[in-house]
């Protein structure tokens, strides 16, 4: 297996058991932290789906933002049906 890191953002990963050696890409994150504009984003809230890279921006973000993820479910009674 040989793997190869592009300038793109991506690896590629050869494998040489095949005739073919077809390539897997596997893409990489480059999206940056959406508080700090700085380092690739690690956390995604829940709540927003704002991006951010460490706690200290997470903390920053949750000033505004409860963190806590919505029902995306609407509840209705039987008497509905």
């Amino acid at each position: 297996m040989t793997t190869k890191f592009s300038a793109g953002g991506t690896i590629e990963i050869l494998n040489p058991s095949s005739d073919d050696e077809l390539p897997v890409v596997i893409p990489q994150r480059t999206e940056l932290c959406q508080m700090c504009k700085e380092a690739v984003f690690k956390y995604k809230c829940p709540a927003c789906a704002i991006r951010t890279c460490s706690l200290p921006c997470v903390k920053k973000h949750k000033v505004d933002c409860s963190g806590v993820a919505k029902d995306p479910v609407e509840k209705v009674g039987m008497s509905h049906f």
